[in-house]
């Protein structure tokens, strides 16, 4: 019982710090899409040229971040949801 309390206690402390880089990656994510938009409007004011190379540039930016998004997203839904459990890997009960 002592030892399934201890791993229950790392097992929550490890899913804190995975929920913590969870919300800041998605905090870049948001980052990366605001600095797109700039960009797309110093194009649309005409401080900058276009350029299709900005434009691939953006649109694998674009994707990066969504992709981002939704991993860490999706983490935060297992750890809320249960999914991520340290009995998941014991078989034994």
């Amino acid at each position: 019982l002592k030892e399934i309390i201890n791993m229950r206690k790392e097992f929550m402390g490890k899913a804190v710090k995975l929920s913590k880089v969870s919300f800041n990656s998605i905090t870049a994510a948001e980052f990366l899409i605001t600095k797109v938009k700039e960009e797309q409007d110093d194009i649309a004011k005409g401080i900058k040229p276009f350029d299709i190379h900005i434009a691939t540039k953006q649109i694998w930016t674009l994707n990066q971040a969504v992709r981002l998004a939704k991993l860490s997203q999706s983490t935060l839904d297992e750890i809320e949801n249960g999914y991520m459990s340290p009995m998941d890997d014991i078989g034994l009960f």
